[in-house]
């Protein structure tokens, strides 16, 4: 297993947070995950970092957009314990 523990300033931005840091766990099978730690209430809580794709329809004659974000998800209370052990062991 590798992990990569970085600031939220060098990744792309997750939609209304500008603070946290980003856990990427990478698997010896090569399944990742992707978390921000974030403080919630005084405490450390994990989410997930998902992307989204939003697509705005045109109407006749404007064509559509579409553009990836990144957002957040809750996890459920065994992925948050096993993420803030990770995160404590590295963490400055």
């Amino acid at each position: 297993m590798s992990t990569t523990l970085r600031t939220s300033d060098s990744d792309p931005p997750v939609r209304g947070l500008t603070g946290g840091d980003r856990l990427i766990v990478r698997e010896d099978t090569g399944h990742e995950d992707d978390f921000m730690i974030v403080e919630g209430g005084g405490q450390p809580k994990v989410k997930r970092v998902v992307q989204k794709l939003e697509v705005q329809t045109g109407s006749p004659g404007l064509s559509a957009t579409s553009r990836a974000v990144h957002d957040l998800a809750d996890v459920n209370a065994e992925t948050e314990k096993r993420a803030l052990a990770i995160y404590t062991k590295f963490a400055k």
